[in-house]
Order: C-alpha cells, then sequence, then structure tokens
C-alpha cells in the first residue's frame, strides 16, 4: 500500500507540552507520551473523550522517553499513566514498575495478539493495548520511483549510496533489525539475515535522523530519497495533500508498532486509572484517532468505516495479515544487546 504525503514543518508546530500536573492532585489523570502526532492525538482525542464524557480531568505532556520518565520519578510520581510502546512497557513489568490489574477490573479491555503479550503469569495484566502503527519506506518521488522500494531488499542496493537515512541506534536495533529479518525469512529471534540486509543498508546511508520532524524535513527537501518510517509519522502530512512523498508498505510487510497504555507501581489514585484504562480501551474511542493521525485500533471489536478503509486501501484484517507480528517480549529481552551491536554497525565496527 502507498499513501501519499506532503512534508511541511508548520504541520508540526503545535508541539507545545503542557506543564505536568502533581499525579495524586485531586485524582486527575497526569499522562506522558511521545511529541509529535502522539501527544496531539492524546490530547485531542483520548484526554479529551475522557474529561468530556467522565468527568475526570485529564492532561498529557510530551517526553523524548515516557519509559525514562516512569523510571526516574520513583514513589514521587509526577505521572499516573503512561503511554508507549510496547517493548518498553515488557521492561517496565520485567523491571517490577508497573500496576497489574484483574481482568475483572478492565471489561473493556478485550483479548488480541497485543493484549496476550501483556499478561503476567497469574492472569493480571500490566498494560492495556490501545492502537498500532506501522513501519514502512518512505520515498521522495522526485528522485526515486515508488515501485523503487516496494522491497526492503532495495534500501540495500548500493545504487542509492549516499542517498538514504537511517534512525539512532535505541530505534534502529528494535524495529529496523526485527523489519530487515522478517524480510530476510527470519523473525525477531533468528535475526542472522536480518543483520547482513540492515549493515548493507547502513552503508548506503548518508546520515542519521533524530525524530520524525527531522526526517520529514530532510526527505521532503530532497537530502534523502528514502529512508525506514512511520505511518503515523506522516499522517497528518499526507492530509493536507502531497505531491512529492509516498509512504510504501513493502512486498514482504511492515512492521506492526502497538502502543500501549500502563501505569506506575503503587500508583496513589488507582480507582481513577482504572476508569481511565476503560475509557481509552472503548473501540469508539480508539476509532477516533484514526482520522486524526492514522492510528489503527488494537481493540478486537472495531471496524473502520469504509471511508477509512478507502483511505488505508484495505480492511483492518487485510492490514494484519500484510503485517509482520513480532513477539515484542524477545525484541525487549534483547534490547541492550542488540542496540550496542547497532552502535558497532553505524561507527563500521
Amino acid at each position: 500500500m502507498k499513501v501519499r504525503l506532503i512534508a511541511t514543518i508548520a504541520a508540526l508546530a503545535g508541539l507545545t507540552a503542557l506543564a505536568p500536573v502533581k499525579a495524586q492532585d485531586q485524582g486527575s489523570v497526569v499522562m506522558t507520551t511521545y511529541g509529535g502526532g502522539t501527544g496531539q492525538t492524546w490530547r485531542n482525542v483520548f484526554a479529551k473523550s475522557f474529561s468530556d464524557t467522565v468527568g475526570i480531568p485529564a492532561t498529557v505532556t510530551d517526553t523524548l522517553s515516557p519509559e525514562g520518565q516512569i523510571r526516574a520519578q520513583g514513589s514521587n510520581q509526577q505521572y499516573n499513566t503512561a503511554v508507549m510502546l510496547i517493548a518498553d512497557a515488557i521492561n517496565l513489568h520485567k523491571d517490577g514498575l508497573l500496576e497489574t490489574f484483574d481482568p475483572a477490573e478492565l471489561p473493556n479491555v478485550k483479548d488480541s495478539t497485543t493484549q496476550k503479550l501483556l499478561q503476567t503469569d497469574d492472569g493480571k495484566y500490566f498494560g492495556a493495548a490501545i492502537y498500532f502503527t506501522y513501519y514502512g519506506i518512505v520515498v521522495n518521488t522526485d528522485y526515486a520511483e515508488s515501485a523503487d522500494f516496494e522491497s526492503w531488499h532495495a534500501l540495500a542496493d548500493s545504487k542509492w549510496k549516499g542517498q538514504l537515512a537511517v534512525t539512532r541506534p535505541a530505534i534502529a536495533a528494535g524495529y529496523d533489525i526485527t523489519a530487515f529479518s522478517y524480510a530476510a525469512g527470519g523473525n525477531e529471534s533468528d535475526i542472522d539475515g536480518g543483520v547482513k540486509l540492515f549493515t548493507d543498508f547502513v552503508n548506503n546511508t548518508a546520515l542519521t535522523y533524530t525524530s520524525p520532524a527531522h526526517l520529514n524535513q530532510l526527505v521532503s527537501r530532497g537530502e534523502v530519497t528514502a529512508a525506514p518510517f512511520y505511518h503515523s509519522g506522516v499522517w497528518r502530512l499526507l492530509e493536507s495533500g502531497a505531491d512529492n512523498l509516498e509512504l510504501v508498505l513493502p512486498k514482504e510487510g511492515a512492521l506492526m508498532l502497538p502502543y500501549v497504555a500502563v501505569v506506575p507501581k503503587d500508583v496513589k489514585n488507582r480507582d481513577t486509572l482504572v476508569k481511565w484504562l476503560n475509557h481509552i480501551a472503548l473501540p469508539e474511542v480508539q476509532l477516533k484517532s484514526v482520522d486524526v493521525s492514522g492510528y489503527l485500533p488494537l481493540s478486537p471489536d472495531a471496524t473502520l468505516s469504509a471511508d477509512q478503509e478507502a483511505k488505508f486501501g484495505m480492511s483492518l484484517s487485510k492490514m494484519l495479515d500484510r503485517l509482520f507480528v513480532p513477539d515484542w517480549a524477545v525484541i525487549a529481552q534483547n534490547r541492550d544487546e542488540r542496540v550496542n551491536m547497532v552502535e558497532k554497525i553505524l561507527a563500521g565496527q
């Protein structure tokens, strides 16, 4: 699947973070998540819906690392909930930093492939699966055809040397290595072929991009012809009427990236957070994020509208059939080792 988009810095101008309120104040929801489209979606969709429907205030603060914020706050809770990618949540739970919930407390949190990864050995949940995006290839069509990058293997073709970009090691270790491994016939555990393919790709890169906004600028100006990238990172830009960029879902598939909501251990207003998790797990609430940011719902009860299916070019079930759905627990377990490996590859070692 290809989606047209245009990169404009103006579309990212609304990234003003709200000043955090102490998490224990008045039983309110005080959440942190990534900036950019993620933070905007949570403010404009989920927090607003919760405040309007349940009557409890919800504020959202942008940060570079929600996982890092939860680790750093300790018992002095600044945030009482966070939204992050699933591997980070798995590592927080492994280190005993997340609250767990009996399924009976969260009747709106339904079983799904992703949700099962958030279940403890005794059947409790340490998070709620909310939505996903996917990791494909963005292409500047002034300098290449989208068909030139219909395969992940195209990124390793030497004809693109000096025209590609790679993300920072902390991201590449989890996403790029996994996506390339699946494209090479392996998986999240069998990564040898993926490492070789990733190394050949790195040899073609001209630079490392530091954020979605950074790559948007680079690829729209033609400083970069193509790069692995998030669908959600360009959704608002595609809605503004692209004429020189496309996001390609490669023929081998793209990497599914689930986002989950978690609650830090020993939270002070637990009852409020139970209401929060139940609200944001509702399919009708998750579906509101599709038109705002392109995030796709993880509730198994959610169904895209005809207009939404037309934008994606397929139904939600067909989309899932075209995605790599790895075991994120394996990726989380090997994160540090793979970050070190990627750092060495980027350094040419």
